[in-house]
């Protein structure tokens, strides 16, 4: 596979080759041949390969079986279940179960792989070994979620029965296929075009790495795109990426792009990086798939790590008297548990509402759990969770805020068991009042309560606040998860969004609430925020704008639409939407300060919180 990185290749004829008789006998020797080229003749298996020590090629006169035969030009192996004989390679990264190896002598089609991986848990083998292999051909299906069977991609690979090992190594490892500019480039527009009904790397991404699976790539100094995570490190190699945030450069999800040219990379849990870093130095690493995506295994030691400043924002919306500012927050899994929520994140998490946010006037919350947590005994009531955060934000100089939920029946709303996590509000009662009089039958009433399509699920919270004599109907919501839903790199091509049907007929319960209250009163204003779950552009989202809101996390550029980083995709979760009767007197923020950023750079939750600020200025 491609000449172009390893031109130097040639082939030669058998009766260009002298085979000295102890060859023939031993497939373990090794014959120097006295000639100005200094070549050396390796017999491993009735395979012969030529080394030229002068110039780091290889030459092979062999007719078995190679590995980009077994690889083929396919996501499934031509050879998979049958037994191969003697296929050899040079072992370029072995682990405790087996070693990836690659042909050095590459064919000239960008189709098939050169590389494998050989299972075989008790080998000995270290790099640079030049190995023949015989063996079972397996499409594995590697280490994943409980769903990968259904979900994930197969790994080809040889489950081998006899390795047998040249008597000179180390051997120089196969030249890296360099990938980006001045080398590949990957397919920037589709991940899948044709369900897999050709096999087309040079326009498809899923296929584009598949035809490079288990073959060592070389990545000139990636930029780092999102905070470790799980010991997956995505990042961007120069590669003319189009669509990135304007802050770190992490592409941005798009409603028909999931970005196939993003790379992750295996690194220690312990490695610490941030959005916008950049490693500085070229990464070697051979490509394998895992968790429902094709991952770069490092060989070596990573290069050292170029900080890239990228520092947390403070909102630019200052508070004004005339102006109401409301905030979405997704504080991840908050209660008074002090085992499970650290007095640090709580004194944090304070700071950050009362500096970074500007301490608004009302706060949508989500992932309230209850006093204990996890705790799974009934306990449903989160006034101790709620006043920890109200008593800390105090004490940053913040405001004495109250706070009002309507707590959910115990295991009922989903979430971590026991914990009973959900929305509810902060607010400032010397800026806002709960409404007495309303048009709501309850203040504040949860919308779903008794409506089947609800359960399981966190009901949305509504409530009627008053501003300088102007009503304000907020509703809080978080909505079904995207758990389901095919992965990207996946065997389900086209993608199917499995958790989206659910998520519309929910927005659209919801769009018909503040529909219901716009009719009664035409002059009240609605504001619906939240962790939707969902991406602007979303089917979801647009069910919940409807023709009643607009949402204002559209009017921002697009290269500021963002709240959260999923394997390296900017996307927007948290919304903000306001009725179309305030929507022109409405401007909003997303506040950097999370997910950007690991733990040891400050991260609170793995949301971005977002402010919008309304004029009532009359």
């Amino acid at each position: 596979m491609r000449k172009l990185v390893t031109s130097c290749i040639t082939a030669l004829v058998a009766s260009q080759l002298v085979v000295p008789s102890v060859l023939a006998k031993n497939e373990n020797a090794l014959s120097i041949v006295p000639n100005e080229i200094a070549a050396q003749q390796v017999l491993v298996k009735n395979t012969i390969w030529q080394y030229k020590r002068l110039t780091s090629e290889f030459i092979s006169t062999s007719t078995t079986i190679r590995i980009r035969d077994i690889q083929g030009t396919q996501h499934i192996s031509p050879y998979n279940t049958k037994t191969v004989q003697q296929v050899v390679g040079i072992v370029t990264k072995t682990d405790k179960n087996g070693f990836y190896m690659q042909d050095p002598t590459p064919d000239n089609d960008i189709r098939t792989s050169e590389g494998i991986y050989v299972y075989s848990k008790n080998h000995q083998v270290k790099e640079g070994t030049l190995v023949s292999v015989s063996g079972k051909v397996m499409e594995y299906v590697g280490p994943g979620y409980s769903d990968k069977a259904e979900t994930d991609l197969t790994s080809t690979q040889i489950s081998a029965t006899t390795i047998s090992v040249a008597p000179t190594n180390p051997f120089p490892a196969p030249k890296p296929v360099r990938i980006g500019v001045n080398g590949l480039p990957i397919p920037e527009e589709s991940i899948d075009s044709d369900a897999f009904s050709r096999f087309n790397p040079e326009v498809d991404a899923i296929d584009f790495y598949e035809s490079l699976e288990g073959m060592m790539i070389e990545l000139p100094r990636p930029k780092v795109v999102a905070p470790q995570k799980n010991g997956n490190l995505y990042v961007l190699v120069d590669n003319n990426s189009k669509n990135i945030s304007a802050r770190g450069g992490t592409p941005l999800l798009q409603k028909d792009n999931f970005n196939p040219e993003r790379l992750s990379l295996k690194v220690a849990r312990t490695f610490v990086a941030k959005s916008g870093d950049t490693l500085d130095g070229n990464v070697v690493g051979v490509v394998g798939y895992d968790y429902g995506n094709y991952r770069i295994d490092p060989v070596g030691t990573l290069p050292a790590l170029q900080d890239g400043g990228l520092k947390s924002t403070v909102t630019k919306l200052v508070p004004q008297e005339d102006q109401l500012t409301v905030a979405t927050y997704n504080i991840e899994n908050f209660s008074a548990n002090t085992t499970s929520t650290t007095t640090d994140k709580v004194t944090k998490l304070a700071k950050s509402i009362t500096t970074n946010l500007q301490a608004p006037d009302i706060i949508g919350i989500q992932e309230m759990q209850d006093n204990n947590g996890e705790t799974n005994d009934g306990t449903t009531d989160a006034s101790k969770s709620a006043k920890r955060l109200i008593d800390a934000i105090a004490a940053a100089g913040g405001p004495t805020y109250k706070y009002i939920d309507i707590a959910p029946q115990n295991n009922e709303d989903g979430g971590a068991p026991g914990a009973n996590i959900r929305v509810g509000f902060l607010y400032n009662p010397a800026r806002v009042h709960l409404a007495e009089a309303t048009s709501l039958s309850a203040n504040p009433i949860r919308i779903g309560e008794g409506n089947d399509l609800f359960m399981n699920t966190r009901k949305p919270l509504a409530a009627e606040f008053t501003f300088k004599g102007q009503n304000v109907v907020v509703i809080a919501n978080h909505l079904n998860s995207k758990r389901g839903d095919a992965t990207p790199f996946g065997k389900v091509q086209p993608l199917v969004l499995k958790s989206e049907p659910f998520r519309v007929q929910l927005a659209q319960e919801i769009n018909t609430f503040m529909s219901n209250v716009l009719a009664k009163d035409s002059n009240t204003a609605v504001v619906a925020l939240g962790d939707m779950n969902d991406f602007e552009f979303s089917a979801p989202l647009q069910a919940l704008k409807g023709t009643v809101m607009t949402n204002m996390m559209e009017v921002l550029p697009k290269e500021e639409r963002y709240t959260y980083i999923h394997d390296g995709n900017a996307q927007i979760l948290d919304h903000i939407l306001v009725s179309n009767n305030v929507a022109s007197k409405t401007k909003i923020d997303p506040v950097r300060i999370n997910a950007e950023f690991m733990k040891e750079h400050g991260r609170l939750s793995d949301h971005d919180p977002v402010v919008a600020q309304i004029n009532f200025a009359k």
